[in-house]
């Protein structure tokens, strides 16, 4: 893994993780239990960031006591692990069954590259509006840009466009992602 920004030194860190699961969940799950004990801190793992098939559930959910006292909470993040996603088919949105390949195709005709915590971005890493998002439920990226340490977990060249933009548009300020993929991020002035 590469730790973005480098250190005030200029040396990057690598060290390489195997995932040995099939299960994106339990890779997730393995990846938290290890910067848990690199950091040995005090981790809530919050779920926010889901879809709904319709507005009328979206509402139901975010009228819902916990989740409102989880959207409170958020306020109070010091630190967070997000994910970072493209359009692309090997996307974990499409695997997942949350977004169809219909709503990528929708998406790329309006200049989105990618999603930041189901944060729909351009290459700017600016939000885009669109429908879809009627049936999100998550932080906005107002509330996003508050987090004092936001960290952006993504692996792959396939992912550069929405990493630059997310870079671009400040939204992450640290970057965990392989050795290829950070030398593709610097040689395009990321």
């Amino acid at each position: 893994m590469i730790v973005w920004p480098p250190v005030s030194t200029g040396i990057v860190t690598k060290t390489r993780y195997r995932f040995l699961t099939k299960s994106v969940w339990s890779e997730v799950m393995m990846m938290n239990r290890k910067i848990y004990l690199a950091l040995i801190a005090f981790i809530v793992i919050i779920i926010l960031a889901t879809t709904m098939t319709g507005c009328q559930k979206k509402e139901i959910v975010e009228k819902d006591s916990n989740v409102r006292e989880i959207m409170e909470m958020s306020s109070k993040i010091n630190t967070a692990i997000i994910g970072i996603s493209d359009l692309g088919m090997d996307s974990t949105l499409i695997k997942t069954g949350s977004f169809t390949v219909e709503d990528f195709k929708y998406l790329e005709s309006l200049g989105v590259v990618g999603d930041v915590n189901l944060i729909f971005i351009d290459e700017n890493g600016n939000h885009v509006p669109n429908k879809i998002d009627e049936r999100i439920v998550r932080l906005p990226l107002s509330g996003l840009k508050k987090i004092n340490n936001l960290i952006g977990v993504a692996f792959g060249k396939r992912k550069l466009k929405v990493l630059l933009g997310a870079l671009r548009g400040q939204i992450i300020n640290v970057l965990f992602t392989d050795e290829e993929t950070a030398i593709e991020i610097l040689e395009a002035g990321g």
